[in-house]
């Protein structure tokens, strides 16, 4: 999409090429992925996209993620309106990617200096390279990957706004070796 303002829905991919407000709530993606442009410059305070696809079978194609270097990207996962336990409650999940998709999976988040992603990141079956630079904003940012790698000059914060539906988190490694 070039310039745009978009509603939640149900959408077959998401490519964003030019300036790019989205309404706050659910965007679920149906096989498809969610792209941004090096030049894209993409917002939404209340978000959550879904990767999953409604074929139920066990190999359904599951999209992922791609958000290319220069891209000024603002996201910030739903902070209210849902009952915890409630089928469908997004509230601090940014992004969520359904766990039939492939363990071969790589997604990709890059952010310039003035990009904020604030939210949890989940991907269990993929390679996540988180990329940034000095300045990106990662308040309460949360990442569930099978392998996660960090380039650039990155900060990962892990305190949370007041009113955000997460909370401050100790980090952890755990590996497991065969």
């Amino acid at each position: 999409l070039d310039s745009a303002t978009l509603d939640p829905g149900c959408f077959s991919n998401l490519d964003f090429k030019g300036t790019v407000t989205l309404n706050p709530g659910t965007y679920i993606l149906d096989g498809g992925s969610l792209t941004t442009s090096s030049q894209a410059t993409v917002s939404c305070n209340g978000c959550t996209f879904v990767l999953t696809n409604r074929d139920p079978s066990s190999t359904a194609t599951i999209g992922g993620v791609n958000m290319n270097g220069g891209a000024n990207v603002n996201l910030v996962a739903p902070s209210t309106g849902c009952t915890l336990g409630t089928a469908g409650c997004y509230d601090g999940i940014m992004m969520y990617q359904d766990r039939r998709a492939s363990l071969t999976n790589s997604q990709t988040v890059n952010g310039n200096s003035s990009s904020v992603f604030e939210g949890a990141l989940y991907f269990p079956r993929a390679d996540l390279t988180f990329n940034g630079n000095a300045g990106m904003q990662t308040n309460c940012l949360q990442i569930v990957s099978w392998i996660v790698k960090f380039t650039g000059n990155c900060a990962v914060s892990n305190v949370c706004p007041t009113g955000s539906a997460g909370f401050a988190f100790q980090g952890k490694t755990i590996r497991l070796v065969e």
